[in-house]
């Protein structure tokens, strides 16, 4: 497990040079505070015809070095699949281009956490003082098809009634979001607390995108959706 983890971590050297990086004060993902009330759970799914979901696990972390860290983090791919992660995608952060998000398919949620948990451990025994943050959540919905636009939003927050938003979200339609800027990729629910959303957008116009997802009208909208917590969304640029 610990050869496992320094494949996301990088070797511990890389991570001394970086201590007293300006860095290390990087901001948090872009949060928007939508409404705070605490809500009972649903647990049915929505039914996808010929997909099978799959559980994600993503990782989001400030590293020293890109270009030092990706060839370490590609060579040990068979090390990750040993903990059951296969890599789908690796972004950069728009805000830091030295934050990455690693999105990965888990065969198993257990696994995943353990990983997690070491993860963290030598990131503190390494020097850093910001932590990754990780999501694990079912894919419901994957547009997995060609895009030549590589900028995304992975944004998440926490519904009432997962059914009710769904009916909304669904309601409201991809062609309105795409006058936005936001092109639909992938909709995930949390494992761990299944009324968190998790929706996963191109961005072909990041302008429009960020004005969208900070608006007035679409908190309103969110709101009577039955969203009842704040809003994150991540802005990355997909390089692998």
């Amino acid at each position: 497990m610990r050869k496992a983890l320094l494949l996301l971590t990088l070797p511990a050297i890389l991570f001394f040079f970086s201590c007293k990086s300006d860095r290390e004060k990087k901001a948090e993902p872009t949060t928007y505070k939508v409404e705070e009330k605490t809500a009972s759970a649903t647990t049915s799914v929505p039914d996808k015809s010929g997909f099978t979901p799959y559980l994600m696990f993503v990782a989001e972390q400030p590293i020293p070095s890109f270009d030092l860290w990706l060839p370490v983090f590609n060579a040990h791919d068979a090390d990750r699949k040993a903990s059951g992660l296969t890599v789908l995608r690796i972004g950069r952060s728009i805000e830091d281009s030295n934050t990455v998000l690693i999105r990965m398919k888990a065969d198993d949620f257990d696994k995943a956490k353990e990983f997690a948990k070491a993860m963290k451990e030598d990131l503190k025994n390494a020097g850093r003082t910001v932590e990754p943050r990780f999501s694990y959540f079912n894919v419901l919905r994957d547009d997995s098809s060609y895009t030549d636009i590589n900028e995304r939003a992975l944004v998440s927050y926490h519904v009432k009634d997962f059914d009710a938003w769904l009916k909304v979200y669904d309601e409201r339609g991809k062609a309105t979001r795409e006058k936005h800027g936001l092109i639909d990729r992938g909709l995930g629910r949390g494992i761990e607390d299944p009324n968190t959303v998790y929706i996963l957008f191109a961005v072909s116009d990041m302008r429009k995108a960020r004005a969208r997802l900070a608006s007035s009208e679409l908190r309103k909208i969110l709101r009577n959706a039955g969203v009842d917590g704040k809003m994150t969304v991540s802005y990355y640029k997909v390089v692998q």
